[in-house]
């Protein structure tokens, strides 16, 4: 299985306003550090542009997604940063959206990678109404179940 973990910061123009583009480039750094830091050697991570980073873990059961996703999520969350022209230490948050892609056959022939990557999205939007959560798509479902 593949599973897609589509990653947003949480309230990063606010990030950029508040302390400047610059810090806003430090934090973006430091997130893709803990995200790389979380990963394993099989798995692949991106910057999709701006604030949204995209993950993808490939041959993975539930289980271990699960173990990758909640571990990035949490080292980001403990991260600190200080804005580039001083001042408090600050933290940020991520929204995490997670959807499976599982190859079909001829009769079922399943979701198209570019689909799945869609339902990632979604689930990332969902999260994004509450900042800070990780939603996994129905895509996960007979996981979700145990």
């Amino acid at each position: 299985d593949l599973y897609v973990v589509t990653m947003d910061i949480d309230h990063f123009s606010r990030i950029n306003n508040t302390y400047g583009h610059p810090t806003g480039d430090v934090v973006i750094r430091g997130i893709a550090q803990g995200i790389r830091d979380g990963l394993r050697a099989t798995d692949v991570a991106f910057r999709t542009g701006g604030e949204e980073f995209v993950i993808l873990l490939n041959l993975a059961d539930y289980g271990k997604v699960h173990e990758i996703v909640e571990r990035i999520h949490s080292q980001i969350k403990s991260l600190r940063f200080r804005p580039t022209t001083g001042g408090d230490e600050f933290s940020v948050t991520i929204s995490i959206g997670v959807a499976k892609y599982t190859v079909g056959d001829s009769k079922n022939p399943g979701p198209t990678l570019a689909e799945v990557i869609e339902q990632s999205d979604s689930a990332l939007y969902k999260a994004k109404v509450t900042r800070d959560t990780i939603v996994w798509d129905a895509s996960c479902q007979d996981y979700l179940l145990l």
